[in-house]
């Protein structure tokens, strides 16, 4: 055996034994599945995953390896939102029928979306809600110091990370709007991390955090959006905040309330001098790129009821184009083109029915994180790890939502998930009413 092999090797007994050891010490303590999936969601980036034939990203590597550890789930049940991510199955497979699956696509909705919509739902159903929430939105906050600290600096370590692979050369570069350095973090790309960062927002507000501990953290992620200079990362994050100050139920009193409005206000005057500045600076770039995506509204026409669209094309070099666009930046209308018309409509009805949700003042934070993303599903397509948390998230709110029946308790408590559960030390210290 040579050295190379020697050192392959042992790299994939290092690989086995620490797969091994986390399952086992996720069976004996279920918690330590948040953490871990955060921090490989946060910090681990996308192109640092396994290419066996297909490319298989670290989120969903982690995902396998948290179902096998928290699997099976004593009376796990199916319920109404289960019916998104099964309708979008049945319509790649009605692809398949009629011959017009793409198999991209069809990868990104098995090996991708599904599995963190699945953690998300296990995840609710075997730990409590409240930590949860914490966990999220406080390893959250601390990639927002980070983007942050890259912003002041112009470092981002986890470009470093070289992997020659197509991912690498895709997300592996930094971005400047204005001149100004975009913040990215491990998420490869300026709004995927603003996005991300406005979904630990409602989570923040919704946990048992101490209130200057919420206030605290909002800021943080607040800030870290701000530095993406994403417009649809800080309009994420801003109708995130508005939305928990006025219809989450039961977590904040009507001064915390009023308190956040203020805050979003404040935040709002101190961020405006620099971002004139920058999208100043970048002339017509912003207003190029919103122009892009409203021009993506003309592809629908071309859309089939299953499968990639008509205008569907694949050069010798490999890159698809539908029509004259080769980006599609709206997950929406990159469903409609890539899986169909039927799962553009079932991503519409679902995203409308949490939204009555929240307005009747019924929903959970996970499902107040899904409504404040529509922003971000008409203006980016699901790219890197972000994709991961977003179907995470849509399945944390599933389960959240089935816990609020009241014959419906939380396993291990004796109350619903919107009362007080009891701290038991460590992070429920910060998590206390």
């Amino acid at each position: 055996m040579n050295a190379s092999m020697l050192q392959l090797t042992l790299l994939l007994l290092c690989a086995v034994s620490g797969l091994v050891v986390s399952v086992l010490l996720m069976r004996a303590w279920p918690r330590l599945a948040v953490p871990l999936w955060a921090f490989v969601m946060c910090f681990i980036p996308y192109w640092m995953g396994l290419t066996v034939k297909v490319y298989v990203p670290p989120t969903t590597l982690i995902a396998v390896v948290i179902l096998v550890s928290l699997l099976p789930v004593r009376g796990f049940r199916l319920v109404w939102a289960d019916l998104v991510p099964g309708l979008l199955l049945l319509v790649f497979l009605l692809a398949i029928a009629a011959n017009n699956a793409d198999s991209a696509s069809g990868f990104l909705l098995v090996a991708e979306w599904l599995p963190a919509y699945v953690v998300g739902r296990v995840i609710a159903t075997k730990i409590d809600l409240p930590f949860t929430y914490a966990a999220l939105s406080l390893t959250l906050a601390v990639v927002a110091v980070l983007a942050l600290v890259e912003f002041r600096t112009g470092i981002n370590p986890f470009v470093r990370l070289v992997a020659n692979n197509d991912q690498y050369a895709e997300w592996g570069s930094l971005q400047l709007r204005g001149g100004v350095l975009r913040a990215e973090g491990a998420f490869g790309q300026a709004i995927p991390l603003g996005a991300a960062l406005a979904l630990g927002v409602p989570f923040a507000l919704g946990s048992r955090m101490r209130t200057w501990l919420k206030f605290a953290v909002v800021g943080v992620l607040l800030a870290g959006t701000v530095v993406t200079f994403s417009r649809i990362g800080m309009s994420c994050a801003v109708l995130g905040l508005l939305l928990c100050a006025f219809f989450l139920r039961g977590s904040l009193s009507t001064r915390v309330r009023v308190a956040l409005v203020g805050v979003l206000a404040v935040a709002v005057v101190a961020a405006l001098p620099l971002l004139e500045q920058v999208f100043t600076s970048a002339g017509s770039e912003a207003t190029n790129s919103a122009a892009y995506r409203g021009g993506l509204l003309s592809t629908v026409d071309s859309m089939n009821i299953f499968g990639v669209a008509s205008s569907y094309q694949r050069t010798p070099a490999g890159d698809v184009y539908f029509g004259g666009f080769k980006s599609i930046d709206s997950a929406l209308i990159f469903a409609g083109l890539n899986l169909g018309l039927a799962a553009m409509v079932i991503g519409l009805l679902g995203l409308a029915a949490a939204v009555v949700v929240v307005l009747l003042r019924r929903a959970t934070p996970a499902t107040i994180a899904v409504v404040a993303q529509i922003p971000a599903l008409t203006s980016v397509a699901l790219i890197t790890q972000y994709a991961s948390f977003f179907w995470f998230t849509v399945g944390l709110a599933a389960t959240s939502q089935a816990l609020l029946h009241p014959r419906r308790k939380h396993p291990g408590s004796s109350a619903p998930e919107s009362e007080p559960v009891p701290a038991a030390g460590g992070i429920h210290e910060l998590t206390r009413a």
